[in-house]
């Protein structure tokens, strides 16, 4: 006689099972259905194989649910900063997206951005893709590998942490590596700034650099370092790259603008 779960992760691999027996399935942590969506929390040490032949069993039965479908992978040894803050999910697949011809290639190239160093949060809105990083140690490492890879197309990175830290919406077209570089690395020296590259996602992509929580010091460096020649490419097609730094002194909050490598803005 079979055991148990065996029985259950079988059943649960019936296409158009339904939702409690797709629940039981041994990968499940937690499964949240309501009239407007559903979320199927799994494990994500989950083997890739176990992952995908699930995935496929739940997309099967997505036309029974009310609303999108989504799936999503949590870690057991996902790094906490706050005991009140849940950390983010290792990745998320909404179903109702995917073409169910193409799931399990989506569902390979999410793991296997999943599966770099730091590398948390993984999914994708609309077709744009996001992503966490752990530490801030790991940013460059997670930026280049995934700009390269899963994310060539853009994505925003965010390190992961309590206040708003360093966020880069890198929209490929309008900013070089080398200026998402010089980011990451502003970031890392000033620890207690708030570093943005902002942009929309879709339509017209200007980015603009923002950094905040400077001392008048630390504002002048930093403009200095940011007109530098060396950053005339920060626009991949040598359109100038704005940037605004806010500091906090005895004048109040005073702002410095320009353009990375001094580019002309007219």
């Amino acid at each position: 006689m079979l055991p148990l779960a065996v029985v259950l992760s079988a059943c649960a691999l019936v296409p158009g099972g339904s939702f409690d027996t797709l629940c039981a399935d041994p990968l499940v942590m937690s499964c949240d259905r309501s009239a407007q969506s559903t979320l199927v929390v799994i494990d994500a040490d989950s083997s890739e194989e176990d992952v995908i032949a699930f995935a496929e069993s739940l997309d099967g039965a997505t036309a029974a649910f009310s609303g999108p479908v989504s799936l999503e992978a949590r870690s057991s040894h996902a790094l906490v900063l706050d005991p009140e803050v849940t950390p983010p999910f290792s990745w998320r697949v909404d179903l109702n997206a995917e073409q169910s011809s193409d799931l399990a290639v989506s569902l390979r190239d999410t793991l296997q951005a999943a599966s770099v160093p730091g590398a948390v949060g993984i999914s994708r809105e609309s077709g744009w893709g996001l992503v966490t990083v752990q530490r801030i140690e790991q940013f460059e490492d997670v930026f280049d590998t995934l700009s390269q890879g899963a994310f060539a197309d853009g994505a925003t990175y965010t390190l992961q942490s309590l206040n708003e830290r360093l966020r880069i919406v890198h929209v490929p077209e309008r900013t070089s590596s080398d200026a998402i570089h010089e980011i990451i690395s502003i970031a890392r020296d000033y620890p207690d700034a708030e570093v943005l590259l902002e942009s929309m996602t879709s339509g017209p992509q200007s980015p603009t650099f923002y950094v905040s929580r400077l001392t008048p010091p630390q504002q002048q460096e930093i403009a200095a370092r940011l007109r530098d020649s060396r950053l005339a490419g920060a626009d991949v097609d040598g359109y100038p790259l704005e940037f605004v730094l806010g500091s906090t002194g005895e004048q109040g909050v005073t702002y410095v603008s320009g353009t990375f490598g001094d580019v002309p803005a007219g």
